[in-house]
This record gives structure tokens, sequence and C-alpha cells, in this order.
């Protein structure tokens, strides 16, 4: 009998883990704040983790020293990633026009020289490189692959996350967000 509740414990999880999100969207309208609309933005309201990473040097540093009070890009990407390397041609068009905005590339299972390859081959779009050593970053941020990109306000809210590769369609309609968050 317990082997049966187990069962069923595991399939509603696995369902739950799949649909919650959607699932909370449709019958739960607003709650949440994490529901990824049709075009792949989610749009949120919620404060950013605060977690450690570190400098290539390998200085241990806090996401909250990283922000400073100025609207951010995070982007989790790896060297081996081809979905990241893809999205550097959209991360360095959004970074020509919005200059105050700073980018911050955290490394997420991969060397440095991987990194550094990728970056010298499709240009380096990122103000901050880091790395996320045992994976504590992508832990604390919920990382559900990569790329994985996160837009922060001023005040350290995350104001939308996009899970995969950001395109060009995205970036069109990210363009004016990071325009108005240095205004802001």
């Amino acid at each position: 009998m317990r082997l049966w509740h187990i069962l069923v414990i595991c399939i509603i999880a696995g369902i739950w883990s799949h649909y919650g999100d959607a699932i909370m969207a449709r019958y739960l309208p607003g709650v949440t704040g994490s529901s990824t609309g049709a075009d792949g933005l989610t749009p949120s309201r919620k404060r950013m983790p605060i977690f450690m990473a570190y400098t290539l040097d390998g200085a241990e540093m806090s996401s909250a020293t990283l922000l400073q009070g100025r609207p951010a890009v995070l982007v989790f990407f790896a060297g081996w990633c081809p979905h990241c390397a893809a999205e550097i041609k959209q991360l360095k068009a959004l970074k020509r026009k919005a200059p105050g905005v700073r980018f911050i590339g955290i490394i997420y299972n991969d060397t440095e020289k991987s990194v550094k390859n990728m970056l010298t081959l499709h240009g380096n779009p990122f103000d901050i490189l880091l790395m996320d050593k045992g994976e504590k970053a992508s832990r604390r941020v919920r990382l559900r692959g990569i790329p994985n990109n996160f837009i922060i306000d001023r005040q350290g809210m995350l104001r939308v996350r996009i899970d995969g590769g950001i395109t060009e369609e995205q970036r069109v309609r990210l363009q004016p967000l990071l325009t108005q968050l240095e205004k802001e």
C-alpha cells in the first residue's frame, strides 16, 4: 500500500514540476508572477536572490555588491553551449543601446579558457565575468538551464527572466524595458 502512495506522489510531483507555473497562471493569475508568456519572457516583480560568485582572480563577490544601484542583465552561460554563443549577438545589440545597464556574465559549469575562446570568437558583451564555483549561484537563482538571463532593476528586483537564449524578437521587446530601467 505504501509503495502505491509513493508512486502517486511522484507522478503528481512530476506533473507539477512540468506544468505548475502554467496551472498557477491560469487559475491564480497574478499570484506567481512567474508564468512564461508566449514570447518566452517571464515577467516578475520578485527580489533577485542574493548569491555569491567568484571573480576570475578567485575573489568571492556578492551579487548585492555587483548590482550597486544599477540595472543589470545577468547571464548564466558556458563556452560549450551553442545557444549561449548564438545569444551573444543579441546581448551586444542590447548593450549598445543601453550603456547604463551593467551586463554580468556568470560562467556555469565551464572553464575560464573555454569561455574566453568563445568570447574571442563572438565578441564580449559583458562588463564583468564571474565563475559559479560549486554551482552555488545557479542553485540560489534556481537555474533552469543555460543560457538563462535575468533583467534586474536598480532596487534589485527581478523584472524579467528569459530561460534560453535571447532571440531577435525578444531583444526588440526587451530594448524599451532596458531604456526605461536606465532612466528610473
